[in-house]
């Protein structure tokens, strides 16, 4: 999988484009900086129909920056455990239980003002 070139103009961007992934299997994209100042972010993606899958990549400095052969580092999903934590009660007090269950008597007067 390549993509010929990736260009990042402005200052301290994030920003998605699309790259070819070159499978139709869900794939956890790497996190990774590819040059000084410019990484890759973590994501899991399923490719569309064309392989295309989204990258986020995130700028620090203030260079103008041309990835040429950029190629992301992907592995299969199939080799990650996922969890999913959907139909979880919310709790209304949820800070308070927290508070609650924290034994803040032996802090100092300094950090419990914090």
């Amino acid at each position: 999988m390549r993509i010929y070139w990736i260009q990042l103009v402005y200052s301290q961007v994030e920003v998605i484009k699309y790259v070819n992934a070159y499978s139709t299997d869900e794939c956890v994209v790497l996190p990774e900086e590819v040059c000084e100042g410019v990484f890759t972010g973590s994501v899991v993606a399923k490719p569309n129909e064309h392989g295309i899958i989204p990258i986020r990549f995130l700028k620090v400095n203030e260079k103008h920056i041309v990835l040429r052969n950029f190629e992301p580092k992907l592995e299969q999903a199939s080799n990650f455990k996922f969890y999913k934590f959907e139909n979880m009660p919310i709790s209304v007090n949820r800070v308070e239980n927290v508070l609650k269950s924290v034994n803040i008597d032996a802090t100092s007067e300094e950090e419990k003002n914090q």
